[in-house]
């Protein structure tokens, strides 16, 4: 047994210091921090059982903690409201971008999961720019083939402009149409494709073009780049005006 009240209090010291320990190491090798203890706007990739929605843009939400992290019990005024706070995007346009995609998918008690929207023509469509189409296989989550294209459009190394989206969407969509039998790019799947573009020129860069490491930092980790803050409230006119003059440089 024990000699002495301080024997019993050094051995219960040496078990919380190694429980400390043991949840340390499991942080480090499994990312395994509770939700509840990450600060709102630490980035953190999802965790076991975690979901996600093919969106980059959703993901990223979640992956700061402006989103539910475990991307589950989401309602659509959560949705928007960050959509709107952190996109730096007026109310109409955050509605907007939400409110087709959720109200296509069956709701648990009037909230959704991210993964309720991996659905094909919901938000992922066919000849996107980081997808492949549903025909070729899994289509939800970043395909690390296309991403590299993507990159490589950029002609400088710096920056890619609103010419250079044009020309690797347009690309996307004759290997999808020859190589697809089940291809399928009507009034939708346009106003979808020509609108991730002009989101993303908008949002992270200055409507004409878009730092390339912005672009790595939100495909490739669905995080926001480093230093970023919204820069003025992009509205639903301007996404509408980007995306048309983008779809007119489709070949």
């Amino acid at each position: 047994g024990f000699q002495s009240k301080e024997d019993f209090g050094c051995l219960l010291f040496i078990h919380k210091m190694l429980g400390s320990w043991m949840q340390s190491i499991s942080t480090t090798l499994w990312g395994t921090e509770r939700h509840d203890e990450l600060p709102v706007g630490y980035y953190h990739p999802p965790s076991p059982g975690d979901v996600r929605s093919p969106c980059p843009g959703l993901n990223a939400l979640a992956n700061h903690g402006y989103l539910p992290r475990d991307g589950k019990g989401i309602t659509q005024l959560q949705m928007i409201s960050a959509v709107a706070k952190y996109f730096g995007v007026s109310r109409t346009l955050a509605t907007t971008l939400t409110t087709n995609a959720f109200m296509k998918q069956p709701s648990i008690g009037y909230t959704w999961n991210l993964d309720s929207l991996v659905g094909h023509n919901t938000l992922e469509h066919d000849a996107s720019m980081t997808r492949v189409d549903v025909y070729f296989g899994q289509d939800h989550t970043l395909n690390q083939a296309l991403y590299q294209e993507l990159i490589a459009c950029s002609s400088d190394g710096i920056s890619i402009t609103l010419d250079e989206f044009a020309k690797f969407q347009s690309a996307r969509q004759a290997h999808s149409k020859a190589n697809n039998p089940d291809y399928k790019f009507g009034v939708n799947q346009k106003i979808l494709a020509s609108g991730e573009a002009a989101l993303i020129l908008a949002i992270f860069g200055d409507s004409d073009s878009v730092p390339l490491e912005s672009v790595k930092t939100f495909f490739e980790n669905e995080q926001f780049p480093a230093g970023w803050e919204p820069h003025g409230i992009v509205s639903a006119p301007q996404i509408g005006a980007l995306a048309t003059k983008i779809m007119s440089k489709w070949t």
